[in-house]
């Protein structure tokens, strides 16, 4: 949909569920942690970040007092003064909180003079989308919370909860080729062309079960940087390419879409936004 004949407005596929599904850790009631995430590519890649993705939710208070769509940005989280305890740290990756019901946003992409430079994440389920959309683009005055910087030209959305589930995944099974190289003489160059047995695999995968070693800050902290790298750059490689996205350098600014803005309406017990506009600072 054109806007002013200078904007254009085009959805993205939603690969989370509809809904976050309830959960049962431990026996205890919860909701799968599938949230939108948005960041620089070079944020996602910096291993300074890899304990915050390896353990992001120990970074992030998922609070009480968390309403309906807040955003719970790493650089500076609502309610942050109330959070004593959250270590302030400035990554990029900024993470949202589901919308009413626990619904997912609706996610589009919009482009300025045919250039990509602008990403709404729609959580309203009653309000005519491109109407809200268009009007939120035209603010003049935006709630603007957070900001990340692009310098590569790559900006990706993505899901924080896949991406630690395959950075474990990817921990374990180095520890396993660890074993493969030293007990079973594999040379690195065979082992990187997954040229070994998989009798021998599962066999160093034994091995290492035995060594109790856990996926755990300690851990994943303390290994090389080299090791860190290949580690996030296994990870980085299962996120869908659909979902990075080429954009102009700069600085980007996170602001926060309510119903005041839009509508002029406003209910002084509740923070329950619209939505989030990303786009490139001017």
């Amino acid at each position: 949909m054109k806007m002013k004949n200078n904007y254009k407005i085009k959805g993205i596929k939603n690969f989370l569920p509809a809904y976050c599904d309830y959960t049962t850790p431990k026996g205890k009631k919860g909701f799968d942690e599938l949230y939108y995430s948005i960041s620089s590519l070079d944020a996602v890649k910096d291993i300074k970040n890899i304990d915050y993705i390896g353990f992001w939710k120990e970074n992030t208070c998922w609070g009480d007092e968390c309403g309906h769509g807040e955003c719970l940005s790493a650089n500076k989280p609502y309610y942050y003064k109330a959070r004593k305890n959250i270590k302030k740290r400035r990554n990029n990756i900024l993470t949202m909180f589901p919308g009413e019901d626990w619904r997912n946003p609706s996610i589009s992409k919009i482009y300025y003079k045919n250039k990509l430079c602008k990403f709404y994440f729609n959580f309203s389920i009653s309000r005519e989308t491109p109407s809200l959309i268009r009007k939120a683009v035209e603010l003049k005055k935006k709630n603007i919370f957070d900001k990340f910087t692009v310098k590569n030209k790559k900006l990706v959305i993505f899901c924080l909860a896949y991406l630690k589930q395959d950075l474990e995944a990817y921990f374990y099974d180095y520890f396993t080729l660890k074993i493969l190289k030293k007990k079973y003489g594999y040379s690195a160059k065979v082992i990187k062309k997954g040229e070994y047995s998989n009798e021998d695999y599962n066999k160093a995968s034994k091995d290492f079960e035995k060594m109790n070693i856990t996926f755990c800050k300690e851990q994943l902290i303390k290994l090389p940087a080299k090791d860190k790298k290949e580690l996030l750059n296994g990870s980085i490689s299962t996120i869908d390419e659909d979902g990075i996205y080429e954009v102009p350098n700069g600085n980007y600014i996170a602001s926060c879409i309510t119903s005041e803005d839009i509508y002029g309406e406003h209910d002084p017990g509740t923070f329950n936004p619209l939505g989030y506009l990303v786009e490139l600072q001017k």
